[in-house]
């Protein structure tokens, strides 16, 4: 039996591409509400309950558990990890936060610079979506008039959540829960929570993304012991769409999400590996879809949900671009110095004992 200990381990995946596709699936899925208004429903989620969004967030997350965890074992020594995870997430978010709030905020505004910049709220746009935690999705007298009025980056509030769950990494790492019988614990204390939960009441946004992270952490922790074959897919599915009609739907659709995806990204597809000489440009279309899309929806008014599309598939991939080769992999790049800097800055022991 092949389990995904058998893969390939290094970056001859095909990772970078589906988390493209699945940023594009946002975007997609977010043309609806913004050229049709809040509560808009889409074909995906009339038959699943749940949006081609939301599944598409499902498949970042359990690529996500996979890669972080394997990061994390992998690494050198712990600042390492924190300081390639920081250079991943906010020099990029930086950038599209203040092009938004600086540049695109006093041309879309509905007032002169002068009465924009005089409003508290665009100097505390940057700093409190850097927070991740305490979001300000929009920007004074900014896109007032647009079908889903206000909002400027409505995809932020998942990076929080991202975050958390490196954070959980990091955690169950250094207590030693990510091996032998203290994995297995936690993996089944997990679980029953998920389940209590989810049974008894609505689940909100850290089960329902922690959830396939958790799914993609626990592949690669046990990767000698979890096939990786198409029958073994035809099982997850299937067990799946047994508990389509219960409460349970959520976790089984992430689940086999997650799965799908490690699966589609180790696929023998040779010919589709050169996407990573290209650069990742996941993240990149992940936050500049929705500004682009609400700028559109704002020069454009009564815009249709293909229209939508068209116009800013393109357009964000360009931004995309342009923010990876120029923001996001130069941070990369010197993620040791970085790393170095945290040292620095640490109490000698704490630095020795990571």
């Amino acid at each position: 039996m092949r389990t995904f200990a058998d893969l390939p381990a290094g970056r001859d995946n095909h990772f970078n591409l589906i988390r493209l596709l699945a940023a594009a699936a946002v975007l997609v899925s977010h043309s609806f509400p913004l050229t049709r208004g809040m509560g808009s429903e889409e074909p995906l989620e009339r038959l699943t309950g749940q949006s081609l969004g939301a599944a598409a967030v499902y498949i970042f997350f359990g690529i996500s558990g996979y890669m972080i965890t394997r990061s994390f074992d992998r690494r050198t020594d712990l600042w390492s990890f924190a300081a390639a995870r920081i250079a991943r997430i906010f020099p990029g978010l930086l950038v599209v936060l203040a092009i938004t709030a600086f540049i695109l905020g006093p041309i879309a505004a509905v007032v002169d610079w002068r009465t924009f910049f005089a409003d508290p709220r665009v100097w505390t746009y940057v700093p409190r979506n850097l927070s991740l935690r305490f979001l300000q999705f929009d920007l004074p007298y900014v896109f007032t008039a647009n079908i889903y009025p206000g909002a400027i980056n409505g995809s932020l509030w998942t990076l929080f959540w991202e975050v958390a769950c490196y954070a959980m990494v990091v955690v169950l790492g250094l207590l030693g829960a990510l091996r032998g019988k203290c994995l297995l614990g936690f993996l089944a204390i997990y679980l029953a929570v998920c389940v209590a939960i989810t049974v008894t009441d609505e689940p909100g946004s850290w089960i329902r993304l922690s959830f396939p992270f958790v799914t993609g952490m626990a592949i690669y922790l046990l990767r000698d012991r979890i096939p990786a074959s198409g029958p073994a897919l035809v099982l997850v599915c299937a067990g799946a769409l047994a508990l389509y009609l219960t409460p349970l739907w959520p976790l089984a659709y992430g689940f086999a999400l997650a799965y799908l995806a490690l699966l589609l990204g180790h696929a023998k597809a040779n010919w589709l590996l050169g996407y990573n000489r290209l650069g990742d440009y996941s993240y990149g279309t992940y936050i500049y879809a929705f500004p682009a899309q609400q700028t559109v929806a704002w020069l454009v008014p009564g815009i249709t949900v293909l229209e939508m599309i068209a116009l800013t598939l393109p357009a964000t991939l360009v931004l995309a671009v342009l923010s990876w080769h120029l923001i996001e992999n130069p941070a990369l790049e010197r993620r040791e110095r970085l790393a170095g800097l945290i040292r620095s800055l640490l109490p000698a022991r704490l630095v020795k004992r990571s």
